[in-house]
């Protein structure tokens, strides 16, 4: 990362593998409070959105995307937008929700809004919403902000047996 340093003289490779680390950790607790089995690391992926910065100013970023997934993998959205909100989006919110699991079943991650979008709440930094996706298929959604006036897309393509 051509030897650059974050603000406490750390190599900036050291802190995305914190990070790494940190989301890792996030998916296992998310796992223990759901009162599932843990997911082995293939069976669970994250999505990290963040603000692109000096890249594209007001640009959002979403990575992987696409993401490619085999059947029966939860998928994890963590906003890393600091100071910011954001919406994950699914058009085809019906047909998502069709064949999708929130692996959440005591606080809901995604719902269906007044336009049959299959929509999260908002996210603050840090936050995530999660999904796991039962059926084969190519699922498009949108990343917002809190604003609106912030859009990334993504997908998200689900393998067959």
């Amino acid at each position: 990362m051509n030897g650059k340093t974050d603000r406490w003289g750390l190599k900036m490779k050291t802190s995305t593998i914190s990070a790494g680390i940190l989301a890792a950790l996030a998916v296992t607790l998310y796992m223990v409070e759901v009162d599932r089995p843990i997911a082995s690391a293939s069976e669970a992926r994250l999505v990290r959105v963040w603000a692109a910065g000096e890249e594209k100013p007001g640009a959002l970023k979403i990575d992987p995307s696409p993401l490619h997934i085999d059947k029966n993998t939860i998928v994890l959205w963590m906003n890393g937008v600091r100071g910011g909100e954001i919406q994950v989006v699914f058009e085809s919110g019906k047909a998502c929700r069709d064949v999708t699991a929130n692996p959440n079943t005591k606080r809901p991650a995604f719902f269906l809004d007044a336009k049959s979008c299959y929509v999260t709440s908002y996210m603050g930094h840090g936050e995530t919403s999660a999904l796991e996706f039962a059926e084969a298929g190519t699922f498009e959604y949108i990343v917002q902000t809190g604003e609106g006036g912030v859009q990334a897309k993504g997908k998200i393509v689900v393998r067959g047996d």
